[in-house]
């Protein structure tokens, strides 16, 4: 028989599991049992039984143990020694499946996001030089509209000499300046429909500067495209800042590959502890379970 502190330091481990036997009330425990031997007072007959009794005690601890590793893995508990937490080890894998899984798909949402950002910059870029071409064409147009005007005035002076030719070989030289005059001053006359072009241009001018002012103003397009830039920016650093936090040294995938080394080593334990079960049930001639 080994010696008593040692008997009682291991057999204190065995105790895996809650036991679902029928106990008799204020059973003294298995340890302090074994140890010790039969309590005082006990008869001749009782002292003889109590290592048949505590070795069935023993064993209908171990019975349990094989019974909860027998069920389905799912609702398998076991308890912490260290600290009583119940756990269970397809669970704990699937946390840890699901965490990676999780770590994954934050790292493809990254790489997406920062590819939408380099578009988002792109675009920004041809939207300035949409910007620069609008302004291009606006001073075009104010330049069209000076060379219309000029041509207004050259366009008068050629009508004038078409109509003395006109008057002068069709109506002959008796042709009165009246009519000349009625053909330039008159209610459709040339001046009237020039004074007409001359306001259009105006209007075109006033909507040139209008354009203009949308795209250069205090709010115009210009100011817009900066903040809109700058904001891009800051989302990309925001961007980087996360996944620093999840594929860093100290980010949550290093964490999960932590968690998991973590598990593996409970697991070890787990084993090592078996181990000590089925030497200890060795020594006292029971057959070790099969996990």
């Amino acid at each position: 028989m080994p010696p008593r502190s040692r008997a009682k330091g291991n057999l204190s481990a065995a105790k895996v599991g809650s036991s679902k036997r029928k106990t008799p009330e204020n059973p003294p425990p298995l340890a302090r049992t074994l140890a010790e031997g039969p309590e005082e007072g006990n008869t001749p007959s009782r002292a003889a039984n109590w290592t048949d009794n505590a070795r069935r005690s023993l064993t209908g601890s171990l019975a349990d143990v094989r019974h909860q590793e027998a069920e389905p893995s799912a609702k398998r508990q076991r308890t912490s020694g260290a600290t009583g937490v119940p756990y269970s080890d397809f669970a704990l894998n699937m946390d840890l499946n699901i965490l990676k899984n999780d770590a994954s798909r934050t790292a493809l949402g990254i790489r997406d996001m920062e590819s939408k950002l380099e578009e988002a910059d792109e675009r920004n870029l041809r939207n300035e030089t949409t910007v620069d071409g609008i302004e291009g064409t606006v001073d075009r147009i104010e330049q069209d509209v000076v060379a219309v005007k000029m041509a207004v005035d050259q366009v008068q002076d050629h009508v004038i000499v078409i109509i003395k030719e006109i008057i002068g070989e069709e109506f002959g030289l008796g042709q009165t300046l009246d009519e000349v005059k009625d053909l330039i001053e008159g209610e459709s006359g040339l001046e009237t429909v020039m004074a007409e072009v001359l306001d259009d241009v105006r209007e075109t001018k006033e909507e040139v500067a209008e354009i203009k002012e949308f795209i250069d103003g205090e709010c115009g397009l210009e100011n817009v495209m900066r903040e809109v830039k700058d904001d891009v920016r800051e989302t990309k650093d925001d961007v980087a800042e996360i996944k620093d936090l999840v594929e860093g040294d100290d980010g949550l995938r290093q964490k999960v590959d932590e968690l998991g080394s973590s598990f593996e080593e409970i697991k070890g334990t787990m084993s090592a502890l078996h181990n000590k079960l089925d030497a200890i049930l060795s020594r006292f001639g029971i057959d070790p379970p099969a996990y």
